[in-house]
C-alpha cells in the first residue's frame, strides 16, 4: 500500500512538473512572439506607419502584458506623430503601470515635455528617472539640453553634463556637449 502511496505521489509531481514546464515554455513563446511582432511593428515606425505600428504593438501587448517596451514604443509613435499629449499620458501610464522600466522611457517622456515647450516639466521627469536611475548619463544630457537651450545657463548644463560623464564615462554625448560648450 505504501508503494502504491508513493507511486502516485510521484505520478502527480512528475505530471505537475511537467505542466509547469510546458505553461512555462508557452509563456516564453508568447514572448518571444511578441517580440518578433514588435520590431515588424517598428520597421513599420521607421517608415512613417505610425497608426498601423500603434496597432501592432497593442497586439504584442496581448501577449506579453509583462514587458513595458511595447508601451514606451506606442508612446515613441505618438511622439513622431507630434500627438504629444497622447505620448505623455502614454508614457506616465508606463511608469505607474509596470514595475521595471528603464531610463529611456524618464528620457522619452522628458523630450515630449521639452518638445510641448514645457521645460519645467521636462526636468521633473528627467529628475524623476534621475532618482530611480542616478547614474543614467542619457538624463543628465538632458537636463543639461534644457537648461543650455532653453534657459541659457550654460554653468548649469556644463554641471549636468559633467555630472553625466562622472556617473556614466560610456554615454558619449555628454562629452560632446561639455566639449561644444568650452
Amino acid at each position: 500500500m505504501h508503494a502504491i502511496r508513493t507511486l502516485l505521489m510521484a505520478s502527480f509531481l512528475l505530471a505537475k512538473f511537467s505542466l509547469f514546464a510546458q505553461t512555462e515554455d508557452k509563456s516564453e513563446d508568447k514572448k518571444e512572439q511578441a517580440m518578433e511582432i514588435a520590431r515588424e511593428a517598428i520597421k513599420l515606425m521607421d517608415e512613417g506607419e505610425y497608426e498601423e505600428s500603434i496597432e501592432i504593438l497593442e497586439e504584442a501587448k496581448t501577449l506579453d502584458s509583462t514587458n513595458y517596451i511595447f508601451d514606451y514604443e506606442i508612446g515613441y509613435a505618438h511622439f513622431l506623430q507630434e500627438d504629444y499629449n497622447t505620448a505623455i499620458d502614454s508614457l506616465e501610464a508606463v511608469i505607474e503601470d509596470y514595475d521595471t522600466i528603464g531610463a529611456d522611457l524618464y528620457q522619452l517622456l522628458g523630450n515630449v515635455y521639452d518638445f510641448k515647450e514645457k521645460p519645467k516639466e521636462a526636468i521633473r521627469a528627467y529628475k524623476e528617472g534621475l532618482e530611480m536611475f542616478p547614474n543614467a548619463g542619457r538624463l543628465y544630457l538632458e537636463l543639461g539640453v534644457v537648461e543650455a537651450f532653453t534657459y541659457e545657463d550654460f554653468d548649469k548644463a556644463m554641471e549636468y553634463w559633467e555630472t553625466g560623464i562622472e556617473k556614466d564615462p560610456t554615454y558619449s554625448s555628454n562629452y560632446y556637449w561639455a566639449a561644444k560648450l568650452y
